[in-house]
């Protein structure tokens, strides 16, 4: 019994073999891969399989119906009704044409359309993504800039209120110097009334403390020496040279060239800031005056006393004595002293 299930088994599936349409092979379709039904991505080699069949289809349809261009080549456009509807043309061929055509949309151009469409939809899906990373990605880019510059603004007003409190206190203390100067003044008048006929006039006692306001006041003051004489606004000229060259933007209160008129040599240029660190500052940096074309013989200094001149002339002679007398060491001036040090190798 088990031999007869076996058989009967094995003649139905057979049957159901025998029943099932054969799949459509000619010369048309041969060229085209058989994965075109099975996978579900788009492939752009499966587009150029599906118009070699299609061109291999249409071209001997217009070699059949004689839809043949002046030029020689297969006229698509003129394969219509009324050249198929030809007595000619049996009912078979036509149903064979048929046949390869609609096996070719339905088994082959309707997957591989899926797929493009599906990939498409990817593919949008993917670039609108893209999009709104980028524009994410611009918004925080503004957000941390627009940060940067409340920090920096913050940072402004704080540098600005540290500088206002260093003048503030630089002013008290000039204050107190000046109240310090004219109690010790007035209590050596009034020892000097008492011990010598030929006291302290007044008029001297304020010219002394004027003097010593004068002096307080030079710790603004800044001097330029080898600034060419020209007919331009100087404040402005001076102001470009601190801007452009050393990087620094200062409120000048007053610029103006001072000393005797002379051709031997330019006179110098003296220029007030409204703060003492400002003008440290600008002394820190006058350095790099050096390393720009046309300023070599351009330099920048405090606007000392005449005692200090000459002080200090005195050590830059002595300092040129040593770089003659003592070429293999490294000598500068550092707090009114000469400074020397052995050449690096």
């Amino acid at each position: 019994s088990c031999y007869l299930i076996d058989l009967v088994d094995l003649y139905t599936r057979y049957s159901t073999l025998c029943t099932m349409p054969m799949p459509l092979q000619n010369e048309h379709l041969e060229m085209l891969d058989d994965r075109m039904c099975e996978t579900m991505e788009f492939q752009s080699e499966f587009a150029v399989q599906i118009a070699q069949s299609k061109n291999s289809i249409l071209n001997e349809i217009c070699a059949k119906i004689g839809a043949i261009s002046v030029f020689g080549d297969m006229d698509y456009a003129s394969v219509r009704f009324d050249l198929l509807n030809k007595r000619s043309i049996p009912r078979e061929q036509l149903a064979a044409w048929l046949e390869t055509v609609c096996c070719l949309l339905t088994d082959y151009c309707s997957p591989v359309l899926e797929a493009a469409g599906d990939c498409s939809k990817q593919s949008s899906a993917t670039i609108s993504k893209l999009k709104d990373e980028k524009i994410s990605d611009a918004t925080k880019i503004i957000e941390l800039q627009e940060k940067l510059l409340s920090k920096q603004e913050e940072d402004m007003v704080k540098i600005t209120e540290l500088q206002d409190k260093l003048v503030e206190k630089k002013e008290n203390e000039i204050g107190t110097m000046k109240s310090a100067a004219e109690k010790e003044i007035k209590s050596f008048s009034s020892l000097m009334k008492n011990t010598c006929k030929n006291a302290f006039a007044p008029k001297k006692i304020q010219a002394a403390v004027k003097r010593i306001a004068v002096e307080d006041d030079r710790s603004k003051n800044l001097m330029i020496f080898g600034l060419s004489e020209t007919e331009e606004n100087l404040e402005a000229r001076v102001s470009g040279i601190l801007l452009s060259h050393l990087n620094e933007k200062p409120k000048i209160l007053s610029c103006e060239r001072v000393g005797t008129d002379t051709t031997a040599r330019v006179k110098p240029v003296k220029f007030t800031l409204s703060s003492p660190v400002e003008a440290r500052t600008i002394l820190s940096k006058t350095k790099l005056l050096r390393t720009v074309e046309g300023f070599s013989s351009v330099y920048i200094s405090p606007d000392r006393t005449v005692p200090e001149r000459m002080a200090y002339k005195k050590i830059v002679d002595q300092l040129l004595s040593k770089r003659t007398t003592e070429p293999d060491k490294v000598h500068v001036i550092r707090n009114f002293k000469i400074v020397s040090s052995e050449k690096e190798p």
